[in-house]
């Protein structure tokens, strides 16, 4: 027997699920009486009570036949036989209890939404639904959540890694689909359903590392130079300036400048969710991704005309302005659609012949700029906000390689001399001795 909690009508219900002798699933619905609303735990006791009550029933009855058979009122011929010894009877099949694994997702996910951000929470119910869900929720593959094993990790990372019965993912995806169901296997071990997480032994496939693409400064001043005249122009040029991702340019607002301090401040984002909603956030990606920046006389006279442009449009449209604190957006003050923004940047390169990279190639062209410029790892991290300084070794690692070839290059020693034959040796050491 496995039970899981469901709501309706604003109430938590105990669904408990079994077959019957002729192998027929059977359910029976359990009433709580607790409201949806902050009593989630309590509802978990109980439905772990009931599963209690209800472990083992052919146990139990096995135990009250015999009781019934051997009591008082049985004559004196039934009792002496019922004495005598006999063949031990074939052990009949327990009927099991506790939770399935995939009685557990939906559990994860409702604490998850309570804890992670809008955009990360909408990436973990999508990996469920399309992928985790409908995997664990065929019978050969459902696993009683404490009996977790790692063969059936395994083979659940193999079927999505090998594709040798669906088109294979990515190492990336698989990567994600191994988070949506650790988490899970954490919370069931944090809330008394397991006692073991053996997802730490399941083997992964090995990620594809990719170099970035970049553009040179000589290319971003000729792509500078034909693109001016672009709505998406100042944007583009404080992404590459300051090294922002799409969602913190985006994400500049006013309050974000202080022209007083001279300086601009990370600390808002727009991003798309997995459902293609756009969420504003007073919130960046990491703490770190919460930093300052001096703002220069080139980047404080850009900001001062777009302020002055936004306040023309604001009288220009009159009722019709969407008022919002947003510096980057459109005339009428609405904000750009993050995938706008992507979309009308490739078409400003393919129109300028340019190379044609990702936005947030921009950001890496910014980092290679740091490079040339003789900056060092640590001043990176800190320019582009990044949690650690690993995170900048491993992505930037190749731009440093270069920079030790042209070192490599400079020194001015005659090499030539490396290739000419020599009759030293170690005899003629000995015999100037």
């Amino acid at each position: 027997m496995n039970g899981s909690l469901t709501v309706k009508n604003d109430k938590y219900y105990i669904v408990l699920s079994w077959y019957d002798d002729n192998g027929k699933r059977k359910q029976k619905w359990i009433k709580t009486g607790l409201p949806e609303k902050n009593n989630r735990r309590k509802a978990e006791e109980m439905l772990r009570a009931e599963l209690q009550k209800y472990a083992f029933p052919d146990e139990q009855n096995d135990a009250d036949e015999d009781t019934e058979q051997c009591g008082e009122d049985m004559t004196p011929e039934v009792q002496a036989k019922a004495t005598e010894p006999e063949a031990a009877p074939k052990p009949k099949a327990k009927r099991r209890a506790g939770l399935m694994f995939t009685d557990v997702v939906p559990m994860w996910l409702e604490e998850a939404e309570k804890r992670v951000g809008p955009v990360t929470f909408e990436g973990y119910k999508r990996t469920c639904e399309n992928y985790v869900i409908p995997y664990f929720s065929q019978e050969e593959n459902n696993f009683f959540v404490d009996e977790a094993s790692f063969e059936g990790l395994q083979k659940f990372v193999d079927y999505f890694t090998l594709g040798r019965e669906r088109d294979p993912v990515s190492p990336k995806t698989v990567r994600h689909l191994m988070i949506a169901v650790r988490q899970t296997l954490v919370y069931a071990c944090r809330h008394g359903y397991a006692k073991e997480n053996p997802c730490s032994l399941v083997v992964m496939p090995k990620m594809t590392k990719s170099e970035p693409t970049i553009l040179s400064e000589k290319q971003l001043s000729k792509f500078f130079e034909i693109i001016k005249d672009d709505q998406l122009f100042p944007l583009i040029y404080v992404t590459v300036f300051l090294g922002l991702r799409r969602s913190e340019v985006l994400g500049l607002k006013w309050d974000s400048i202080d022209f007083d301090a001279r300086t601009i401040t990370i600390k808002h984002t727009v991003v798309k969710s997995e459902t293609c909603r756009i969420i504003e956030q007073d919130t960046t990606k990491t703490a770190s991704s919460h930093r300052v920046y001096p703002l220069t006389d080139g980047l404080l006279s850009l900001f001062l005309a777009i302020r002055d442009s936004e306040a023309g449009n604001r009288e220009k449209f009159g009722e019709l302005y969407q008022e919002n604190d947003y510096i980057f957006k459109w005339d009428y003050g609405k904000i750009y659609d993050p995938d706008f923004v992507t979309r009308h940047f490739k078409r400003l390169q393919k129109n300028a012949g340019m190379p044609v990279i990702r936005f947030h190639d921009l950001r890496h062209s910014c980092a290679s700029l740091l490079v040339s410029k003789g900056f060092k790892l640590k001043d990176i991290q800190e320019w582009l906000g990044h949690a650690d300084i690993q995170t900048t070794a491993n992505t930037y690692a190749h731009l440093y390689q270069e920079r030790k070839e042209k070192i490599a290059q400079s020194f001015s020693f005659d090499e030539s001399l490396l290739a000419q034959p020599s009759d030293f040796s170690v005899r003629n050491l000995l015999e100037n001795c």
